[in-house]
């Protein structure tokens, strides 16, 4: 049977991108036909890894290809860190491109989603006999999902023309129904069909032959050991750019525009309101070009230069853009105008893999995230004064990138720690879903809450102090006796911060009982374990009853970090507590 045009073309592409994509393990019939079928099908894996990231180096991509015996259903997994993605692939090669993904696929697919999800794949029994290429993923995977920000993204791509049946779903339903109904965004899924893949080579054709003027103000040039040129354009002109060549412009950044988030909100009220400091308060935006064209109109001073760029793409700065693109949509915003620096490199006589470092670099040093800007809160420099004083000083570390204490330093404790531990330590047992599952979102805005309820004039640094001690034993014990028990396993990596909080809001009214207090004493290491001891199984134990009771076909991966549940089980268990025996 003749191969369809559009597989063919597909294929064409494909080999284009990874040549030297290896099959030395592979493991089937011995005729050259069904080689290459298994070659291409590991090349599509790729494929959904580069339409989901961004991700151009063809040796990365390469090496995210876990497909061959023993692969558990994975052709592919990925560790996005830019976009904190866990992406994991299922590839099916079609070469007539008929039919569907079935039944059977999606089932194997959908078992091993499961146990991700379910988490501490160390001791998971499922991947004792996986290959290589997917045991060495699988710490990286758990890595990741203890990670704040980190979601699953679950693609399934083939060159079949037909989306995926309603009934072939059914095993990934469920995922997609607690993903629907959780507030924590965990789990996504994709589906790539041949059209997809299509229109995906179709666009990355025709999307690199943008060409733009650029007027740049104040400007300098800079000519070895490449040329680049930098000053300030006007947000105007980039609108233009923006409403002329939409998201194309980013053809070669790892990001597009994300449209209203609260960065992009913040770009366009500066553009709103404070026109006139935009130069000062943003970083501007990066271009790759692969060519520069300086006309002669004011080529005798630095004041203002025009330069014809041939081939570009916007590798930094994407949200600016778009942001900018989309204040002046309204007609009404003409007027009010403003600044934006420009970098404009050009690639003439770089590696071809110039490009995909640049634009990965650009868009990973030196990143700011909400809690950096706790470093300019005087709350924290008083919590560090007032631990400092302490008849044994302890050190705070709150600001990014100061020393960490050498191991000879007894008793310290640091930012990172401090924030899951206080919202633990609230009485408020939504902060702790969110410690779990979004814990960045504590220390988003400096100025408000939920910060604010963790560090505010009243926080003190023995609560913050005695709240890390705690959290730190507790995690050690979970570590040593309970993740390794089947039993256990699950409620103590996904319960780990519910059993906390539970476990502090206990240790505090039992100090009260013993005329000691929380906040206004250091704790002995001997009171610390003591008290966790007294009180940690009896949750674990009370933990797990309560989330199969509630939750008999639930997710502990979804159930932990989603507010409505863990206040719902909390109620539970401190009901059943306090009923007579």
């Amino acid at each position: 049977m003749p191969i369809p045009i559009a597989i063919r073309q597909i294929k064409t592409q494909l080999i284009r991108k990874y040549a030297d994509m290896p099959l030395t393990d592979y493991i089937g019939n011995d005729n050259d036909e069904d080689k290459e079928a298994a070659r291409d099908s590991r090349r599509l894996a790729a494929l959904a890894i580069e339409m989901e990231t961004g991700e151009i180096a063809p040796e990365t991509l390469i090496g995210s290809v876990t497909d061959g015996a023993g692969d558990k259903g994975l052709d592919a997994i990925y560790i996005d860190e830019n976009h904190k993605k866990i992406i994991l692939v299922q590839s099916k090669w079609r070469n007539d491109g008929s039919g569907s993904i079935n039944l059977s696929e999606t089932s194997k697919f959908a078992n091993s989603l499961y146990q991700i999800i379910s988490g501490d794949l160390a001791h998971s029994p499922f991947f004792k006999d996986a290959n290589n290429r997917v045991k060495g993923k699988l710490s990286d995977i758990d890595s990741a999902l203890d990670t704040y920000g980190y979601t699953v993204h679950a693609i399934m791509i083939t060159t079949a023309r037909e989306r995926i049946k309603k009934e072939n779903l059914s095993p990934i339903k469920p995922l997609l129904d607690e993903a629907t109904t959780s507030d924590t965004d965990l789990f996504y899924f994709r589906e790539i069909t041949q059209g997809d893949i299509y229109n995906y080579f179709k666009k990355e054709i025709s999307r690199n032959d943008i060409a733009l003027t650029i007027e740049l103000h104040n400007w300098g040039c800079i000519t070895e050991p490449y040329k680049a040129y930098y000053g300030t354009t006007s947000a105007s002109s980039i609108a233009e750019w923006y409403r002329e060549y939409g998201d194309d412009l980013f053809s070669q950044n790892i990001r597009s525009f994300k449209g209203s988030s609260d960065v992009n909100q913040g770009i366009i009220k500066t553009l709103e309101e404070e026109p006139e400091n935009f130069f000062l308060y943003n970083n501007g935006i990066k271009l790759l070009c692969s060519k520069t064209t300086r006309t002669a109109k004011n080529s005798n001073n630095h004041m203002l230069t025009s330069i014809e760029l041939k081939d570009v793409s916007i590798v930094n700065g994407a949200q600016t853009t778009g942001a900018i693109g989309k204040f002046y949509q309204d007609p009404n915003n003409s007027e009010n105008e403003a600044l934006v620096f420009v970098e404009v490199i050009d690639l003439t006589g770089m590696p071809e893999s110039a490009a995909a470092t640049i634009t990965k670099l650009s868009n990973t040093q030196n990143r700011i995230e909400g809690k950096d800007f706790a470093a300019l809160d005087p709350v924290q420099y008083a919590i560090a004064q007032q631990l400092a004083l302490e008849k044994e000083p302890i050190k705070y570390i709150y600001k990014t990138g100061e020393a960490s204490p050498q191991e000879t330093d007894a008793l310290y404790c640091t930012l990172d720690e401090a924030i899951p531990a206080l919202a633990c330590e609230q009485d408020d047992v939504r902060l702790v879903a969110l410690a779990k599952g979004n814990v960045g979102a504590l220390t988003a805005d400096t100025t408000k809450a939920p910060y604010k309820k963790l560090f505010n004039d009243n926080t003190s640094g023995m609560t913050l102090y005695n709240s890390v001690q705690v959290m730190r034993y507790i995690e050690a014990k979970l570590k040593e006796e309970y993740t390794n028990k089947e039993e256990t396993r699950l409620i103590a990596t996904h319960g780990n911060r519910f059993i906390l909080h539970l476990v502090l809001q206990s240790i505090k009214k039992e100090l009260q009982r013993r005329n000691l207090t929380f906040s206004r004493q250091i704790l002995s290491t001997e009171i610390v374990h003591d008290l966790v001891d007294k009180f940690l199984p009896d949750y674990i134990q009370k933990t797990r009853n309560t989330f199969y009771e509630l939750y008999p076909n639930g997710l502990a991966s979804y159930a932990f970090r989603n507010q409505s549940k863990c206040t719902k089980m909390q109620k539970a268990i401190l009901d059943a507590i306090d009923q007579p025996a």
